[in-house]
């Protein structure tokens, strides 16, 4: 810690309690502290809160350093703000960064007004868990190895999520680490008597993990290869849990945790229950098999009670756990998204998904802007708080470009959406009109309008702003990738023999056509970005997202997503004299696109080819094949 650091501690030290709340600018005066110094905080009461400032007039230049990140020189003016934290939460700080504006400020969460009790840093946002009382939030100003100082201005949001109470409640006690080290990229990290440990609840990127061999799956011994027996585990899954969805992970390498594929940390057999929803963390003590833990998404509020116990993993320092693909493919969310993670206070809840209350909470209270600007909501509103706006990513990803929404004039023809008991399949209520946008419109900096909704697929149209995220985060992936199909309203829908509840009339939907990726990669990418629901064609790929809630900008209302069966497509295996065939009937868009895969006794892979037959090659003693994204078909030679 440097010299100037040293001597901010005892400054700090010497501001007594009661002067960190001065009433009103004769107050602040009359103790020599100015609003926004470690004497005179300003005060947050309310959530979301914001505030507009500027490191180059307020505050003071007291702390250099910080010990969540130490190595970094915040040597210009620090703001400090003292914010009143009512009951256990995740504490989220943030401000817009502007690239080349030569303006550098950083956010950083304390538990007091040491610089040492920081909890969590970041250049332009930072989260925490806090426990009720009072926590500092500190807007610091980045400076240069010459000592240049990037001072500025800032738009300051503070917000608070509430932690789940009743049946979601989760504990608060730290959980010790094998990691060696802690990364920038889980604040809730930190060391003590050197070893680490993590605060909880917690929140960070979770990996994707394999499966594990259950109790109840019909085969002896263990799995030789990477996939064999695996569609026999898919199908106990789903028998035993009810729970439908395409399956597509392979099992637990051997090596890790057990010396057989699928055999997990503990080396015996699972309960599937607990294995389709298991959840592992790289604790340095596994807690007893079966311990509940609440897996949550913070966007959309869903959640999972997960099984802890079986499995000790990722390695990795910079992701928080590990879950099976069945609890994120309830989340709608995918390989290394941020979840939130805490041990169940009830030991006694079931596995599976479970009602914590939506968005749980949310921001709390009504917030002030204590000197500063508030910020507006994107999705505008007018007259008894309708929606009137559907707000995109735009050019420059800022999330303003916002297009006014309409709705159906009397006696419209085309739109009369087929009724179905599932909550993802609500008909809209407004519309993009088409005719009032000249379609050159940027919803993101790769896509326009005019290549997401086509006139002729329908004049009114619905784009989910939400989608157009994800295909825009596809596109910054793979380099390049054409739409070929987006909206298509009920009448066009029919008319190019869609599926009776295809997901283009909802607006979430694309298919694409490879451009500067392959097939394979373009499917792989549409998974990776949650997609719940992917078909791969011998020609494009369909993506959709018709996991994720609804938009009520142009649904009237957020609705939760919902699971619905889908038994409409089948294949089977058939020999063509030495080569195999994947027959499939029930793929609305044309032929599936098949993927082989042929192992040996080893279960080394020994070849994997994208045709419509295949001749296993010699030594080969199972075959796979995934057909169009959606089944999966094995065969043990």
């Amino acid at each position: 810690m440097t010299h100037k650091a040293l001597a901010s501690l005892v400054v700090l030290a010497a501001c007594e309690p009661t002067r960190l709340a001065p009433q009103g600018a004769d107050a602040d005066l009359e103790q020599g502290c100015s609003p926004g110094t470690s004497c005179a905080p300003y005060e947050v009461d309310g959530f979301p809160w914001t505030h507009h400032g500027d490191t180059r007039t307020e505050g003071e230049d007291r702390v250099d350093s910080y010990a969540c990140a130490s190595s970094t020189t915040e040597g210009g003016h620090e703001v400090w703000f003292a914010v009143d934290v009512p009951s256990s939460g995740r504490l989220t700080v943030s401000h817009p960064e502007v690239s080349g504006d030569g303006v550098d400020v950083d956010v950083h969460i304390l538990t007091d007004l040491d610089p040492d009790s920081c909890l969590a840093r970041g250049d332009a946002s930072a989260s925490a868990s806090v426990q009720p009382g009072t926590v500092y939030v500190v807007v610091d100003t980045w400076s240069g190895r010459d000592g240049t100082a990037y001072a500025g201005t800032y738009d300051l949001t503070i917000d608070l999520q509430l932690m789940p109470t009743g049946t979601c409640a989760v504990k608060t006690d730290p959980v010790k680490m094998r990691w060696s080290s802690c990364s920038s990229a889980v604040p809730d990290c930190y060391t003590s008597g050197g070893s680490r440990y993590l605060s909880m609840p917690t929140s960070g990127d979770v990996v994707k993990e394999a499966h594990l061999v259950t109790e109840e799956d019909p085969f002896s011994g263990w799995p030789s290869s990477s996939r064999s027996h695996i569609s026999e585990h898919y199908a106990t899954t789903e028998a035993v849990t009810g729970y439908r969805m395409n399956r597509t992970e392979s099992w637990a390498p051997s090596g890790e945790g057990g010396s057989r594929y699928g055999q997990g940390a503990t080396s015996v057999r699972i309960p599937a229950e607990a294995e389709a929803w298991y959840v592992n963390m790289n604790w340095s003590s596994r807690p007893a098999p079966g311990t509940p833990m609440i897996v949550r998404n913070p966007s959309n509020g869903r959640a999972v009670v997960a099984a802890a116990g079986y499995e000790t993993g990722p390695s990795a320092n910079d992701a928080v756990a590990g879950v099976s693909e069945e609890v994120h493919d309830w989340l709608g969310t995918s390989h290394l998204s941020e979840l939130e993670i805490g041990f169940a206070v009830d030991p006694s809840l079931p596995f599976g998904p479970i009602d914590c209350g939506g968005s749980q909470g949310g921001s709390q209270g009504g917030g002030s802007s204590s000197g500063g600007s508030g910020g507006g909501t994107s999705g505008g509103s007018s007259g008894g708080g309708a929606t009137t706006e559907a707000c995109y990513l735009g050019s420059d990803r800022s999330g303003d470009t916002c297009l006014a929404l309409v709705t159906l004039p009397a006696g419209t023809s085309g739109y009369a959406y087929p009724s179905s008991a599932d909550a993802r399949y609500a008909p809209p209520v407004r519309y993009l009109d088409l005719r009032d946008w000249t379609g050159s419109e940027r919803l993101a900096p790769n896509f326009t309008l005019s290549e997401l909704a086509v006139e002729d697929d329908g004049r009114w149209a619905v784009v989910q702003p939400g989608a157009v995220a994800h295909l825009q985060a596809m596109r910054d992936r793979l380099g390049g990738l054409n739409v070929n199909s987006g909206y298509r309203n009920v009448s066009h829908n029919a008319a190019v023999g869609g599926a009776t509840l295809s997901r283009h009339m909802w607006g979430d939907a694309f298919d694409l056509d490879p451009s500067a990726a392959s097939l394979s990669a373009m499917a792989s990418a549409c998974r990776d970005e949650g997609a719940g629901y992917v078909e791969s064609y011998t020609t494009h790929v369909h993506c959709d997202w018709r996991d994720d809630a609804l938009d009520p900008v142009f649904f009237g209302g957020a609705r939760s997503a919902a699971r619905m069966p889908d038994d409409s497509m089948v294949a089977w295996l058939d020999w063509r004299g030495r080569a195999l065939t994947a027959p499939a009937t029930g793929f609305d868009e044309g032929e599936p696109l098949r993927t082989w895969s042929a192992w040996d006794a080893d279960g080394h892979l020994l070849a994997e080819v994208a045709a419509e037959t295949f001749e296993p090659p010699e030594g080969a003693v199972t075959v796979g094949v995934d057909v169009g994204s959606r089944l999966w078909l094995e065969l043990d030679l």
